[in-house]
């Protein structure tokens, strides 16, 4: 059984997703840093939403652990890096934007260009995947562990995928 799999829609959250970065970054640099780490994890949660979506499923939370345990099958690894990284990013939801999360000051108080750093760092390391070879390894069934998540995920526990290229 071949299931259709939306490469659009699966492309846009991607390219969302890797855009948004450079908008962290910009925020950091006007000193900005509970935005930068909240816009980088925001980016991670594009990334890990992408292959559902492409896939058509309903996604309903922004837990980084619960999207990480959606994507993770017995044939697919999601990797100690990308758990680490999404225990970082989870600190960055509320706590970046809601003043009641801390006893005293604003989130801005609470954050610096170091907590800023590795709230971007870890959402780039959520982000780490070969675009070309993961719609190839997906068409082919191909089981790439952690690196190629995107791929696993989709060729691994739901089977064949139809309409992905070949790699040039």
């Amino acid at each position: 059984m071949t299931l259709p799999f939306d490469e659009p829609e699966y492309d846009r959250w991607f390219r969302t997703a890797e855009r948004t970065p450079a908008e962290a970054e910009f925020f950091a640099k006007q000193d900005l840093h509970h935005w930068a780490a909240f816009v980088g994890r925001q980016a991670a949660e594009a990334a890990l939403k992408a292959p559902l979506r492409g896939l058509g499923k309903p996604v309903v939370t922004d837990s980084m652990k619960q999207l990480l345990d959606t994507l993770e099958s017995p044939r697919i690894s999601v990797g100690t890096a990308k758990r680490h990284a999404a225990r970082i990013l989870e600190r960055h939801c509320k706590g970046t934007r809601h003043p009641d999360q801390y006893p005293a000051g604003t989130p801005r108080d609470q954050y610096d260009g170091q907590i800023a750093r590795e709230a971007l760092d870890a959402a780039r390391a959520m982000l780490a995947r070969n675009h070309p070879t993961a719609y190839w390894a997906a068409r082919e069934g191909v089981v790439i562990r952690d690196g190629g998540l995107w791929a696993s995920f989709v060729a691994g526990s739901l089977g064949p995928i139809s309409g992905s290229p070949a790699p040039d």
